[in-house]
């Protein structure tokens, strides 16, 4: 008999458990251990704002490889598409509370034991340790011991930052997803939010539906802002990846093919989606110089044309901007002074010694998950790298793991009993944050995670 552990029940540790399931014996015992009451929702989809819109289509959002469809024939049975019709298929943004009803669905149809199956406990708690011979503790004094230990913990809040330190949670919010923190705001009190990306664009909204009055004012060094998605037309694949790109040439050549997409009247997201799929082995492919240009100068770009957000938000946020509503400032944070009313803020504006000194009552950190666990507050994570069990990184951009997703410790030595998944590897695959990615790693798993042959395939 064995026993898998996951650690983490949001979509990662969802799937990669419905996959278990599915492949385990009638002789094993699978355990889900999750902080929250229900598995498979994790922060992205546990929303209730219905201006929280999936980014993509409901066809790139199947949790099965084999059943692509599945989300879409789930919305047609709810009467909200109709899955024949190409147009509704490609155009149509699904809420994310619905992805999120779905996937209660799959957890009460797929997570159930069997004569057949492996035998299932699900365990509401916060693991804060793993010993040397795999025993879970529990921060309520409960204890597990698993075989083998799978750390699924999904995106994690954003960095500390260093500039709010001293300002009272009254003022700052370190967590955008505390709940209620939104219904708390005074209607025309001022929002400061630090980051430009998806994070910020939901509280916003969240703003927004809630007839905020007051100033709010987003700022990011780049002042970028997530782009609009658009219905997709086809584009050839021009890459090829198993080739070996510089960062440079690899620029260099989306740009000659997004200038000739745009001459025969194709999208440059067309393109961007064309060599989606191979990202992973783009990325792998650079030597670690080349990932940390990637990271120091295409990233932020990056982000924000391949991580898209649906029309109607982006017609919202424009909408925003052009009303005044919403402030978009290039720049970085020089100081924090606390004050009677709030709080006055010294901005930097980028490429410049300009200054924007502004007042607000809220400060809310929206910079995005928070991958360097080492300045984290989850407690598992850094006793396991204080205990040396894992390692970051070398960009600090989440766990190291050997190529069956082993986590690798401080000796550099690969495990045969802990793994990681999912946001936790955005160092090593770059792209492993989107369904098609965390479903394509969950399967591979589950198809030795049981057995653990001498070398697991890689996805």
């Amino acid at each position: 008999m064995t026993t898998v552990a996951i650690i983490g029940a949001g979509f990662s540790g969802t799937i990669l458990a419905v996959n278990l399931m599915r492949s385990g014996g009638p002789g094993d015992e699978l355990i889900v251990i999750e902080k929250r009451l229900e598995l498979g929702l994790g922060q992205a989809y546990s929303t209730k704002d219905e201006t929280h819109l999936l980014n993509i289509p409901p066809a790139g959002m199947s949790p099965f490889s084999r059943q692509p469809m599945a989300f879409a024939e789930y919305l047609e049975a709810r009467g909200l598409l109709d899955a024949r019709d190409a147009a509704q298929l490609e155009n149509f943004y699904a809420p994310r509370k619905l992805f999120g009803e779905y996937l209660r669905h799959i957890v009460a149809t797929q997570l159930n034991s069997g004569a057949d199956r492996p035998r299932l406990t699900r365990i509401e708690g916060e693991a804060v340790e793993i010993t040397r011979d795999n025993e879970i503790r529990l921060v309520d004094g409960r204890n597990f011991r698993a075989d083998r230990i799978v750390l699924a913990m999904g995106n994690l809040p954003p960095k500390p930052l260093r500039a709010a330190a001293k300002l009272d949670a009254d003022v700052y919010s370190a967590d955008p997803w505390v709940p209620g923190a939104v219904d708390a705001l005074a209607p025309d009190a001022n929002v400061l939010l630090i980051g430009t990306g998806l994070t910020m664009l939901d509280y916003i909204q969240s703003l927004g539906t809630r007839d905020h009055k007051g100033a709010i004012i987003a700022v990011s060094r780049h002042g970028l802002l997530p782009c609009r998605s658009l219905t997709p037309s086809y584009w050839r694949p021009f890459i090829d990846p198993e080739q070996r790109y510089t960062v440079r040439q690899l620029v260099r050549l989306v740009r000659q093919q997004i200038a000739e997409a745009l001459r025969q009247g194709v999208t440059w997201q067309s393109v961007l989606n064309s060599f989606r799929f191979s990202t992973q082995k783009l990325w792998t492919h650079f030597s670690p110089a080349e990932q940390a240009r990637f990271i120091r100068h295409v990233r932020p770009w990056w982000d924000v044309h391949r991580h898209r957000i649906a029309p109607a938000v982006a017609d919202r946020v424009e909408a925003m901007q052009a009303s005044g509503r919403l402030r978009v400032i290039a720049g970085h944070l020089e100081e924090i002074q606390r004050t009677e009313k709030g709080a006055e803020v010294t901005i930097r504006r980028r490429g410049s010694k300009d200054r924007v000194t502004l007042t607000a009552q809220k400060i809310v950190n929206c910079s995005g998950p928070n991958y360097d666990f080492a300045s984290s507050d989850e407690v598992l994570l850094k006793r396991l790298l204080e205990d040396g069990r894992i390692s970051l990184n070398r960009h600090k951009l989440g766990v190291q793991v050997g190529a069956n997703f082993a986590a690798v410790n401080r000796d550099g030595v690969t495990s045969d009993d802990l793994f990681a998944m999912g946001p936790m590897l955005r160092g090593q695959y770059w792209e492993i944050n989107a369904v098609a990615e965390i479903v394509a790693q969950a399967e591979a798993m589950a198809a030795w995670l049981w057995t653990m042959p001498q070398h697991p395939p890689a996805i």
